[in-house]
């Protein structure tokens, strides 16, 4: 765990937990998972007054890096008032489980709501019940989706952007052409093609 803070910015805690035989939506069995998350700001006495922000796709846990003019004192979400938590989803790429170049196979499918199921459980880890509100775009949206529909009694208010509480045919089949240009070009190529492919039709 790494802490840093002043007297003039709040305390910053980036820290890993991990957890063993975590179960999957689709049946699968992970034998060990590490989430990333990074706190900004300070959980309260009666721990109501924390912001989980869930990233998009290759986001980090650096949310007021990111999410300037959103998260800042005197900002919507201010860390001088607000814990700020935000952490590596499943999958991710910024010290949370998911596939390495090594090992590109280092996690079976995963889920919304496996990622969703994840924050719960580090929310538990922090002993939060019920964020004062959850939030994200893109994947971050759908996450805040999920994580409302499977914990409702933990939402007390959300914000989704960007982010369909249901796909489109088209959009699913975007979805196929950016994960086959993956298949044929690669971690490098490929991933450059499927995110040209993102842009245009999001």
């Amino acid at each position: 765990m790494t802490a840093r803070g002043s007297a003039d910015t709040p305390p910053v805690v980036d820290d890993t937990i991990a957890w063993q035989h975590v179960a999957l939506e689709g049946g699968d069995v992970v034998p060990h998972v590490r989430v990333r998350y990074q706190l900004e700001g300070t959980i309260n006495a009666a721990r109501d007054n924390v912001v989980l922000v869930v990233h998009a796709l290759t986001g980090t846990v650096q949310a007021s890096t990111w999410w300037k003019g959103v998260i800042g004192e005197g900002a919507a979400i201010d860390p001088t008032k607000h814990a700020v938590l935000c952490a590596n989803l499943l999958g991710g790429c910024d010290g949370t489980t998911g596939p390495r170049r090594d090992a590109p196979d280092a996690l079976p499918p995963i889920s919304t709501r496996d990622q969703a199921a994840l924050l719960a459980r580090l929310l538990d880890a922090l002993d939060v019940e019920a964020p004062l509100l959850v939030c994200g775009g893109s994947l971050g949206g759908m996450v805040t989706l999920e994580f409302a529909a499977s914990f409702p009694h933990r939402v007390r208010s959300a914000v989704c952007l960007a982010a369909p509480a249901v796909q489109t045919a088209q959009g699913l089949a975007w979805n196929a052409l950016m994960r086959r240009a993956m298949e044929l070009g690669g971690a490098r190529e490929g991933l450059a093609l499927a995110r040209m492919i993102g842009m245009l039709s999001y």
